[in-house]
């Protein structure tokens, strides 16, 4: 079954509609599904049932593994099962009656507004490493934007004029602006330390790391994890939990609900309406007299 699994895998691939950790996620599960197929005599996808994957999941969730990694498990079953009906490999969806453990959300973390003002104050100003990472930290929870919008954003996104970041993103691109305070420190890092940090000058990217470099995602985890400790923050601070914050405190202070989410990112087909980018006037209004 191996080698059906190699294919399906091959043409996720290929089709490129799947991130690399969601395809490399789909062929660990189911290199584990075909272990324990093959413990029971199952070579090929042809001789899997419906039952056959009940008992399974009854063994994986035996394994004391938690219902998100179980659901997972499910969701890479199910694309594989509807891939053998595709190739006719196999005459049925075996995986039509496979259902999913409800999986229980974590309590959403929300820091206080002085774990805010000790978490942007803890970088070093006075070089230029600090100064990026005073600039990010204060972007993140001014604009409450996404690690992955983070550092792909580029000089010319950022309008320091009028204080806004542009963003682009598959649903809708957006313009989410920012207060004078980020405005300020933004253009302390533009001024000075960047220049310290970019190799060269045609560098289009707002934030490289010390070898300049694009940065990743675990760098930016790792200077807010840095930074809070340094802040005296006693829990485990996340890039998550600086963006519901700024959204909490935003919305505590009375803004429009629609309109923080319209800032998130998260578009709805409302919001999408109330607030295109030619509308974007409101959603400064909102922001100026709630954050």
């Amino acid at each position: 079954m191996m080698d059906e699994i190699s294919a399906f895998i091959t043409e996720l691939k290929l089709e490129g509609r799947l991130s690399e950790n969601t395809v490399r996620s789909y062929e660990l599960d189911l290199s584990k599904l075909s272990e324990y197929a093959l413990e029971n005599g199952i070579v090929k996808g042809i001789d899997l049932s419906a039952d056959f994957l009940k008992k399974y999941l009854e063994k994986i969730e035996a394994d004391d593994l938690s219902p998100s990694t179980i659901a997972r498990n499910i969701v890479s079953i199910k694309a594989f099962s509807r891939y053998l009906l595709k190739k006719e490999i196999h005459p049925f969806d075996i995986s039509e009656d496979l259902k999913a453990p409800k999986t229980s959300q974590s309590p959403v973390v929300i820091l206080t507004r002085t774990q805010i003002k000790a978490l942007l104050d803890a970088p070093d100003k006075s070089y230029a490493k600090g100064q990026r990472d005073e600039a990010i930290l204060h972007l993140l929870y001014a604009t409450g934007i996404k690690v992955s919008e983070l550092i792909k954003l580029k000089v010319e996104d950022v309008d320091m004029q009028i204080g806004s970041i542009e963003i682009s993103a598959p649903k809708m691109d957006r313009v989410v602006p920012f207060n004078k305070e980020t405005r300020e420190v933004l253009s302390r890092y533009l001024q000075e330390g960047r220049r310290h940090l970019i190799t060269t000058t045609s560098e289009e990217l707002l934030f490289v790391n010390y070898k300049g470099m694009p940065m990743s995602r675990q760098g930016i985890w790792k200077i807010i994890r840095e930074y809070s400790r340094a802040a005296g923050i006693d829990q485990s601070v996340t890039p998550e939990m600086i963006r519901h914050s700024f959204a909490a405190h935003m919305i505590e202070r009375g803004a429009d609900m629609d309109a923080v989410q319209f800032m998130m990112g998260h578009v709805s087909s409302a919001a999408m309406t109330r607030y295109a980018r030619d509308n974007k006037d409101y959603i400064r209004d909102v922001y100026n007299s709630t954050h």
